[in-house]
């Protein structure tokens, strides 16, 4: 013991305890009893150090392999969430119109309530501003109707084109297409007919020829 102490005063604690402590942990049996029934457990996260500056460090063989990085590697595929828009996928069908409005042809009845209701509100209200604005909202969805029963007609009458130029064929005779002007004439024959269903021609005439003197006076303040 005091042949250490005198080693100790003569190379300096650190390097006694470098040389003389350190060297004796590593060269103890306790250092290799962990994998002995009994024995004391290895620390999980053990530190290497270097018993000398000039020596390297002792590391075991087995290691950790390091995970491999998957976005790094370009050979390697990834399976990757296939992201579908239904609105432009096959896999959900084709869109048909025709479908589409006989499944949700109710909300032309709600809308026609909703006017009704908005008419006798108006009638009833004595504020002339919201007066005003309910019955803007009333000729806005009036307007809708009328665009919506024309694009109706519309389509009646080149289905019925259609049907017309199948039963030509049939017969072994040649199909008549007709123009746009002769489409837009049976349009008006076919409006004129539902507004004298619905007594409203001398209405429509009367709105006709005001447009027309609005047009006129435009045109002669222009000149």
């Amino acid at each position: 013991m005091e042949e250490l102490l005198q080693f100790q005063e003569d190379i300096g604690t650190k390097a006694f305890k470098r040389k003389v402590l350190l060297g004796r942990a590593v060269e103890s049996p306790s250092s290799y009893s962990s994998g002995v029934r009994g024995g004391p457990e290895e620390p999980k996260h053990k530190k290497f150090k270097r018993l000398n500056k000039n020596r390297p460090r002792e590391v075991p063989m087995m290691h950790r392999a390091a995970p491999c990085l998957t976005f790094l590697d370009p050979s390697q595929k990834i399976k990757r969430k296939a992201i579908r828009d239904p609105r432009f996928d096959d896999l959900s069908g084709y869109f048909n119109l025709d479908a589409w409005k006989n499944n949700y042809k109710f909300l032309r009845e709600t809308r026609r309530k909703e006017k009704e209701i908005l008419i006798e509100e108006m009638k009833k209200e004595g504020d002339p501003n919201k007066r005003r604005k309910l019955k803007s909202i009333i000729q806005r969805m009036q307007n809708q109707e009328i665009e919506q029963s024309k694009r109706d007609k519309e389509k009646e009458i080149l289905k019925e084109e259609k049907e017309q130029q199948k039963g030509l064929l049939r017969e072994g005779k040649k199909p008549k297409f007709m123009t746009s002007k002769e489409r837009k004439l049976l349009l008006k024959a076919a409006q004129f007919e539902q507004l004298k269903k619905e007594n409203k021609v001398d209405k429509y005439l009367q709105r006709r020829e005001k447009r027309k003197r609005v047009k006129e006076l435009k045109n002669k303040r222009n000149i």
